[in-house]
């Protein structure tokens, strides 16, 4: 569960020696780490499940964490756009702009490419089919078969 705002972390010391050398270590979750997994396990569900489990959590975690990049990356382009006509170009903006740009490209790009392959193993198949039924024809007509 993510929560935005501030968070709070008290430490101290309850010893009156001073020059005392003292160390603290931090575990601090955040994310899919956060989650009781043992807790989760003790349901009586196998490991396989539990390990599915997990990564639906982690998969889902990416897939918010990239519509989110999407969404600021979007405004960030909004942002340029409007210093553009205004004649006050960032040049880090701009940076942003075309990289959200060339982005779209690559996602363009990469659906192509998708439907080609698609298409090319189509027409493989289509082709293998045609060269089945001449061949077919053409040893019925030889009289092999």
């Amino acid at each position: 569960m993510a929560e935005a705002g501030n968070y709070l972390a008290c430490f101290w010391i309850d010893s009156t020696e001073k020059g005392l050398g003292i160390s603290v270590n931090l575990d601090w979750k955040v994310g899919i780490a956060t989650k009781d997994w043992d807790a989760i396990a003790k349901e009586k569900i196998e490991g396989v499940e539990l390990e599915l489990r997990k990564l639906e959590v982690a998969v889902d975690a990416i897939h918010q964490n990239l519509i989110y990049l999407k969404a600021r990356q979007s405004l960030c382009c909004r942002i340029l756009r409007q210093q553009l006509s205004n004649n006050m170009a960032d040049d880090c903006l701009l940076c942003l702009c075309r990289e959200a740009e060339m982005r779209t490209v690559s996602e363009k790009t990469n659906a192509r490419v998708a439907w080609f392959s698609i298409l090319s193993l189509g027409v493989c198949i289509a082709v293998s089919i045609l060269q089945l039924w001449h061949l077919q024809g053409y040893f019925r007509k030889k009289q092999l078969i």
